[in-house]
């Protein structure tokens, strides 16, 4: 009975594989991530080079090697945010797990949904399939789209979703975005309690329902780079397959 179970577990995972390699034979290897996976496709040519040895092709293997899993989810988050470290993550194919649940800008029920799976070659596969659906980000409240993955800026060492605190408390867990659209301004810039040194805020709303998005920064000296960039709150956000 349990053998049936995974044989019936392969071939589902068999058939969506199949769908995704077929539609990607249409895509050159830069795709729709502009150089995303270019480790994991190179590698995986070396492989299309040795001799098949087992009853499956090789790919079905790693669609289940968690080593594997991890160099693709690494090259995919790269492109959102380009950090050193995550070179040595995916050698530690569980931390990386791990590391991608926490920064990878879903809603927190999708994040509870990647913390609660419970294999690490379960929970690679789906942030791999999070990492590929997600384009458009939109407000919570009404949809309306106020960027794109491309527009992820990084600010801190954490990559581009960080946590802040405000001077009364409130933490806002923020994603740096260098440019948005959509959005309105409230109120003056201001200085005083920035999250960024150097640079001013100013309350950012939806435009079409006006629900407080998050701010944007302005740097106060002609040094700065940027020169502006959005922080936006991630619970107000939603994320939107292209």
């Amino acid at each position: 009975m349990e053998e049936t179970h995974i044989d019936s577990t392969l071939n589902d995972s068999l058939i969506s594989e199949t769908k995704v390699r077929r539609r990607r034979s249409h895509r050159s290897i830069e795709g729709d991530w502009g150089g995303a996976c270019k480790t994991w496709a190179l590698d995986q040519s070396k492989w299309l080079l040795r001799p098949q040895k087992a009853a499956w092709p090789h790919w079905v293997y790693r669609m289940f090697d968690a080593y594997s899993l991890a160099r693709r989810a690494a090259d995919m988050f790269r492109q959102i945010a380009e950090l050193p470290s995550l070179n040595d993550l995916a050698r530690k194919p569980e931390v990386l797990s791990y590391y991608i649940a926490s920064k990878i800008p879903v809603q927190d029920a999708t994040r509870q949904e990647l913390l609660e799976i419970d294999t690490v070659v379960s929970r690679l596969r789906r942030e791999i399939q999070l990492l590929e659906s997600i384009d458009r980000i939109s407000c919570k409240t009404c949809k309306n789209v106020v960027a794109r993955r491309s527009d992820m800026l990084v600010m801190s060492s954490d990559g581009p979703l960080s946590v802040y605190v405000n001077n009364a408390g409130y933490v806002h867990e923020t994603l740096t975005l260098a440019k948005a659209h959509g959005l309105i301004l409230k109120g003056r810039p201001e200085t005083q309690h920035s999250w960024f040194s150097g640079y001013s805020w100013t309350i950012a709303n939806c435009s079409f329902c006006e629900s407080h998005m998050g701010w944007l920064f302005r740097a106060i000296k002609k040094k700065l780079h940027p020169q502006q960039f959005w922080g936006l709150r991630r619970s107000q956000l939603s994320e939107k397959s292209s």
